[in-house]
Order: structure tokens, then C-alpha cells, then sequence
């Protein structure tokens, strides 16, 4: 039995039998395992019930529960209250019967709500598709409304975007049940509104419990018979009605500056209803100056709310996310703005799934705040593809974050971490499989980072041959290197996930490896260093320069993971004395570290100290509010 939440699919049905039963596939498509499917046609005059009738006579066993039922024609909102009523799922997700889910869409924003303990609700990007079902453009939001996802996706700018340029379509939402059933909920949809997804969302909005996540999640298809496209004077008199509700409801939470909202939202349902010809410009500025005033009202208490979710929603996830066993190895990649290196990497991973037959293996690719081509090159790429791929889009900047969205859907039984410009050996998926089935007990285990490019420099490479076991006092860092990372994914519960604050894109930029591998020696997991597990790195640095600004992330890095650690942990401060110890010797004609690179020890000293004090510094207000959070947790 799956320990993922029942998922209850509603698909409204009217007159769409030439597209009926295609949903009905995209839906067994996406792949999440608990899934419960409600269709209700709502007095359809061209056979869609019975096209969905035999779709369901085909597939008997498709889903955890099929309902197909049909009723008189009474009109949308209607239809979608029923359907509520009838669903059985702690979560529902709407599909129009002419739209289509994508591969992963339900996962990606399961796990987005589990990463947001705060929201209730989720909504993700769609593509546009014609009546023929090709792709008219990659984003429905870009092309229907020109929408800036980048602002959806911001907490600050998410409120903004979404009254003023309303660009949401029909089949992203996915949403709790209990929001719409339960006292003192919002209720069902009123059945007197056209509009009624506008209304319900930015009723949520004013609660702060949606968010959107930048994850393609279904198919939009635009064609002649779309119900919601035929009668736009009624439908804008009704956002501007809903834009004034939602004002209202924020007047209460700041006297001042939510207040001038109420003033800006008035002015612009004026403008919707006078159809003034300075419509454009005048809405223009107050978007702006409705930004300027959330920005000064709100910053202060939306830095707070970041924190706490960054360190305590991580935690909560651990003791919610599911183990999942039906596949044996996932390989796990987040990539940022690497869409010319990312295609070898991919190629080596297909070849090392390719030359283990015996053995399941899918292929997750985090696309990381890439303002390049890189999801596209990454899709187009997976479409491709004979096993199981999937390209994610996480909005935030930081590998740790990104890998954790991807670990979080992973059904793999081993997880295995490694970078984008990183090629996997060919006997690499069946060497994971075999190591681990030597482990009586859940292991961490690392191997050889052989050098790609011999014209670069020999940095952040192991070619050791012999296989070691991490040992106490031994510095964690270089025992394993993070682009040949593979656990079992059970020590996700014990261990935890990545620390957002490392790694690339963050902060401290590096040391998010260090971090987990001196977690799991606390928590009593072997680790082993495996030289049978081969990757190779082609990491471009041929220069000195290159070389230092590395080195000094690096350094950094490590001071602030010894920050991170030193109050619960005082021996952590045993390995800045070695390196101060080494740097004394080093001044009176000791031995260098790395002569012919050009680095010392006194230059690592400084710069681990700087990143030392930089964390304490940044992170104070966070470490308290992490340490309540987890007071708070039950069994702590």
C-alpha cells in the first residue's frame, strides 16, 4: 500500500468526445500510483459518456477508483460541486475533458506542498495545445497572457501578479478537499459566477495558502468550443467584483499599507467598468505602486516567513515523504544553465541504464532557475527516451533545493546524486545496485571522480583505488565528492535532506556534500568510499584564476559548515586548529600546501574564518527559529 495521499482526478465533461479519451490516457500517463478518477458528463449531446464508458470498460483496473456518471445539463460550477461532494481523495486536482496532464505533474505538486507546510493549494505552468493536440507553445501562461512566471513564483510579487494579470488556466490547480468541505472553509463554487476559479483562488491568496511551482503540469488546449472564452463582458464584472473581496479581506492586516491596496484594486475595477482609454497606463502604475508599498510593508515579516519555511518545512517532509520501491536506482541531476554540457550527461546516463538490463532505473533532471534553454533541451531530450525521465523546473536558485524536489519524487530504491557535467561510467547503474546488496545495514557510498578533459586542471577529482571507510577525526569533506553520491532512499528519514544553505546557488556555495556525509556519521551510517562506482568530470577550469575562486568557495564553505555545527558540536573546532597549527608551520618554512597550484594554508585559514563568521552572522535569526520549529514537532 502506497503511503502517498489518494489523489481524486475531476474532469467535467461537455461535448468533447473527440478528446475525452485522451485525457482519459493522460491521466494514466502521469504516473502517481494513488489515484482515484471522477468523470460526470453534464448532458453532453455528441457521445462523450459513451466514449468514456468504453475508455473505462477498457482499462478496468486502471486507477484505485473509476466513476463515470451523467446528468442533465446544469453548467459547470454545478458539475465541479458534485464531483467534490463525490471524490473520497484529502486531495482533488481539476481537468477539463479536452485538457491533458503531463508525466509527473500530480508528484511535482504533491511534493510542493509537502516542501510548503503553509500552503493548501499549488498551481503549475501548462502547455498550449491546438484542437489537434500539437504544441502551440511551451507556456500557456507566456502565450495566453504574457505572464511573468518569475513573479509567480516569488512569495513578494505572487499577489501582484495574479490580480492585476490574471493568466491562470484551467488544469494546474491541485488543492486539499478539506478547503472546500470542511467549517469554516471557502466552500463549494458559487454557481451563479462564469468565473469561478478566479474568485476561489484569490480567496486563497488572501490566506497566503497558495503557491505556484514553475513545473510544466498538463496541457491546455485552446480551441473554438472552450466554454470560458464566450462571454467576457460578464466575466469582467465579475473579477472586478472578486478583486474588491479580496481587497477587503486584506484592509484588517496592515492599517496602512494594505489599505492603499483597497484604494489601488478599487481604481482599477473602475477602469474595467469606464473602459477609459488610459486604461493601460494607469493599471500600469498601480501595479507598481502596489509593489512598492507591499515590498515596505510586507519585507520584514516575509524574510521571517522564508526562514521558518526553509528550515523547518525541510524537516517536516522527512517524516512525511514515502519510500517507494518499484524501481531500483534513481539517478538524480540538477542542472542550471548547462544546456550544451547537460547533453553528454544525459547520453552517459541512458548508456548506463542501457547496459543494465536486469535492473529499473529512472532518470530525474532538476532544471534550476535557468534563464537558457536548458528545460527544453532537457524535454526534448527525455521525449526521446525508452526508460522512465523526468524534467523538473525548480524556481528557486540552489542545487540543494532542486535535488530535494527531485529526491522527494524519486521511486527509486537507491538514490544516486551526480552533477551536470558529470558523465557516468557504462557499468554504472549495475556497480550501485551490487554495492548496496553488499550493505547488512543502509550505507552512503561514493567512488572514484576520474578527470574528463585532461587539457584542464586536476582539481576536485578522487582516483584512489583502494576502498576506505570514513573514520572520526577524518575531515568529511573530499571523502566523498557530491557528483558520485549514492544512499538507500530509507536514510532520507534518518539523515534528512540537503541543507539549502550550501552548495551551489547558495550562501556558503559549496559543502552541502560535507554537510550530509558528517549527518549520517552522527547518525551512525557507515560510509564508504567505493571505487567501483566511476564517474568522470568535465569541469572546464584550466586557468589559475579559476582555480583560486574555487578554492575560496571552498574554504568558505567549510568554515561555515564548521559554523553551522560548532555550538552542538564543540570538537567540529578540532579541524580549524589543525589548519591554524599547519599555517604556523607553514610560515616558517613548513611544508605548502599545493606549492605548484599556488595555494597555502595562511590563505585557507583567512578565508575559512570569513566563512565562518559570515554563517553565524546570516544565519542567526534562522538557527532560533529552526530550534522552536523542531521543539514544536511532535516526538522532539
Amino acid at each position: 500500500m502506497t503511503s502517498l495521499p489518494l489523489v481524486s482526478v475531476l474532469v467535467p465533461a461537455y461535448n468533447h468526445s473527440a478528446y475525452v479519451a485522451e485525457c482519459l490516457d493522460s491521466i494514466l500517463s502521469d504516473g502517481y500510483p494513488n489515484l482515484e478518477v471522477l468523470v460526470l458528463d453534464d448532458g453532453s449531446a455528441d457521445g462523450t459518456y459513451e466514449v468514456a464508458a468504453a475508455w473505462r470498460d477498457a482499462h478496468p483496473d486502471a486507477f484505485h477508483r473509476f466513476v463515470l456518471e451523467r446528468q442533465a445539463n446544469q453548467g459547470v460550477n454545478t458539475t465541479l460541486n458534485r464531483l467534490i461532494r463525490m471524490a473520497s481523495g484529502s486531495h482533488v486536482a481539476l481537468l477539463g475533458s479536452d485538457d491533458r496532464l503531463l508525466p509527473g505533474g500530480i508528484a511535482a505538486r504533491i511534493a510542493a506542498l509537502r516542501h510548503n507546510p503553509q500552503w493548501r493549494a499549488v498551481f503549475g505552468d501548462c502547455e498550449l495545445i491546438d484542437g489537434s493536440g500539437a504544441l502551440t507553445h511551451p507556456s500557456a501562461f507566456d502565450a495566453l497572457h504574457g505572464a511573468d512566471r518569475a513573479a509567480l513564483a516569488d512569495p513578494m510579487t505572487l499577489n501582484t501578479e495574479l490580480i492585476w494579470r490574471w493568466s491562470v488556466p484551467g488544469p494546474v490547480l491541485l488543492v486539499e478537499r478539506a478547503v472546500y468541505t470542511e467549517p469554516g472553509g471557502y466552500g463549494f463554487y458559487p454557481e451563479d459566477r462564469i468565473v469561478e476559479d478566479r474568485h476561489f483562488y484569490l480567496t486563497l491568496l488572501a490566506n497566503r495558502q497558495i503557491g505556484y511551482i514553475d513545473v510544466k503540469v498538463a496541457a491546455y488546449r485552446l480551441h473554438g468550443a472552450n466554454v470560458s472564452r464566450t462571454r467576457g463582458v460578464e466575466i469582467e464584472r465579475q473579477n472586478r467584483e472578486a478583486e474588491l473581496i479580496l481587497a477587503r479581506s486584506f484592509v484588517g492586516r496592515d492599517r496602512w499599507g494594505l489599505r492603499f491596496k483597497l484604494f489601488t484594486y478599487t481604481l482599477q475595477a473602475r477602469h474595467l467598468e469606464a473602459r477609459f482609454a488610459a486604461r493601460r497606463l494607469i493599471g500600469r502604475a498601480a501595479r507598481k505602486l502596489d509593489y512598492l508599498v507591499t515590498r515596505v510593508v510586507l519585507a520584514r515579516n516575509a524574510r521571517r516567513a522564508a526562514r521558518r519555511v526553509a528550515t523547518t518545512g525541510r524537516r517536516r517532509l522527512v517524516a512525511a515523504a514515502p519510500i517507494r520501491r518499484d524501481i531500483d536506482v534513481s539517478i538524480i541531476v540538477a542542472t542550471h544553465n548547462r544546456s550544451t554540457r547537460l547533453v553528454p550527461c544525459m547520453e552517459a546516463v541512458r548508456a548506463a541504464v542501457e547496459a543494465a538490463p536486469d535492473h529499473k532505473a529512472e532518470f530525474i533532471i532538476v532544471a534550476n532557475a535557468c534563464p537558457d534553454d536548458t528545460y527544453e533541451v532537457a524535454r526534448d531530450w527525455a521525449r526521446r527516451q525508452a526508460f522512465p525521465v523526468q524534467v523538473l523546473w525548480s524556481p528557486v536558485p540552489g542545487a540543494c533545493g532542486a535535488r530535494n524536489l527531485g529526491m522527494a519524487i524519486a521511486r527509486g530504491g537507491i538514490l544516486a546524486i551526480t552533477d551536470d557535467d558529470c558523465c557516468l561510467a557504462p557499468d554504472f547503474v549495475s556497480a550501485v545496485v551490487a554495492a548496496h546488496a553488499e550493505d547488512a545495514v543502509p550505507s552512503l557510498r561514493g567512488g572514484q571522480v576520474l578527470l574528463g578533459d585532461p587539457d584542464t586542471l586536476p582539481m576536485t577529482i578522487k582516483t584512489d583505488p583502494n576502498p576506505a571507510v570514513y573514520a572520526w577525526p577524518i575531515f568529511p569533506g573530499a571523502f566523498l565528492h557530491g557528483c558520485n553520491f549514492t544512499f538507500p532512499a530509507s536514510l532520507l528519514a534518518t539523515v534528512g535532506w540537503f541543507d539549502i544553505r550550501f552548495g551551489p546557488g547558495s550562501p556558503a556555495g559549496a559543502a552541502e556534500d560535507t554537510d550530509w556525509i558528517y549527518r549520517a556519521h552522527l547518525a551512525g551510517v557507515p560510509i564508504h568510499y567505493d571505487p567501483r562506482l566511476v564517474v568522470s568530470h568535465f569541469h572546464g577550469r584550466a586557468s589559475s584564476a579559476e582555480l583560486a575562486r574555487l578554492v575560496k568557495t571552498y574554504n568558505r564553505s567549510d568554515g561555515a559548515f564548521i559554523a553551522k555545527h560548532m555550538v552542538d558540536r564543540p570538537d567540529v573546532l578540532r579541524w580549524v586548529w589543525w589548519d591554524v597549527r599547519t599555517a604556523g608551520k607553514e610560515l616558517f618554512r613548513g611544508p605548502q600546501w599545493q606549492a605548484d597550484l599556488g595555494l597555502t594554508y595562511r590563505r585557507r585559514v583567512v578565508q575559512l574564518l570569513c566563512g565562518l563568521v559570515r554563517f553565524r552572522w546570516q544565519n542567526r535569526d534562522a538557527r532560533r527559529a529552526m530550534q522552536a520549529e523542531l521543539e514544536a514537532l511532535p516526538g522532539s
